[in-house]
């Protein structure tokens, strides 16, 4: 039962850090804009059927080890 509180305090900190840097970057010029966004996606692809896939330059586990 202490594990799972604690996953739960890891989730709600990791919630709370994604919302800050949403909050950033919401108040940024579109010049640091763009420069986030160049750091975190690698490339973005279009295929025929106008479907979008965006390939970051992170994984998901990658950023849970480095938001541990």
């Amino acid at each position: 039962m202490e594990k799972e509180k604690e996953a739960a305090r890891d989730a709600t900190q990791e919630v709370a850090d994604l919302l800050s840097w949403a909050d950033t970057f919401d108040e940024a010029n579109a010049e640091t804009k763009h420069m986030i966004i160049a750091r975190l996606v690698e490339r973005i692809e279009i295929n025929h059927d106008c479907e979008v896939e965006i390939k970051f330059r992170i994984s998901v586990e990658q950023y849970m080890r480095i938001a541990a």
